[in-house]
């Protein structure tokens, strides 16, 4: 994990980009070519930043222990994800099969710079959180090739009901189901009893006795 505490200390101490957020503080909602135009600005300041040597040494050396020839996900994951009253989860970016220190710095970066995608800012600025108290950790992790990959919740999203498991998947990786870019089979089970499924695309990736 590259902490928050990486991104404070290595994007939040850059002069332009603290002049930048100054500005992004003044921005309603309703400014949406500002909140496009500063966002895409910032996040240019924050690609454009280079790594100091060591930090790129420490990266090196993890890497090695893992093995750095491997392709692994590199996973942004914001200090607001997840609240009460607000959820931040999937604004910012993830990479996929990124191979080698050199790429998966930069995958980094550009996890650090996805906090200032225009959706994010606006609901940052909608929700009434200040962007320089925002930070973002990075996660690095082994790729696998998941013959299935889906989700499971353990309260029915839809209702809210506590005593209905909903368990979503496809074939692949499960980035094609959060990115919505396949629709999903579905299953419903209520005290250990199938009551509900719905079609997704392709081959059906779960039998009923695997449920």
């Amino acid at each position: 994990v590259v902490s928050a505490q990486a991104y404070k200390e290595l994007i939040l101490s850059e002069p332009e980009i603290g002049k930048l957020l100054s500005r992004l503080e003044e921005i309603t909602a309703e400014e949406t070519k500002t909140i496009s135009q500063l966002s895409k600005h910032i996040r240019e300041e924050i690609i454009k930043l280079s790594f100091p040597v060591g930090f790129i040494e420490i990266i090196g050396e993890v890497l090695a222990k893992h093995g750095d020839s491997l392709p692994y996900a590199v996973r942004s994951s914001a200090t607001a994800e997840d609240l009460p009253g607000a959820s931040f989860a999937g604004q910012q970016d993830t990479f996929l099969n990124v191979i080698g220190v050199k790429n998966i710095c930069k995958a980094i970066v550009r996890c650090w710079a996805s906090l200032f995608n225009e959706r994010a800012v606006a609901y940052r600025i909608k929700n009434g959180f200040t962007h320089s108290k925002v930070a973002i950790a990075v996660v690095v992790q082994k790729m696998v090739v998941p013959e299935v990959s889906g989700v499971m919740f353990t309260a029915d999203p839809m209702t809210s009901d506590r005593f209905t498991t909903v368990i979503e998947a496809v074939r692949g990786l499960g980035d094609d189901l959060v990115s919505g870019r396949k629709n999903p089979f579905e299953w419903k089970l209520r005290e250990g009893r199938l009551m509900k499924t719905r079609e997704g695309e392709g081959e059906m990736p779960l039998e009923e006795e695997q449920l």
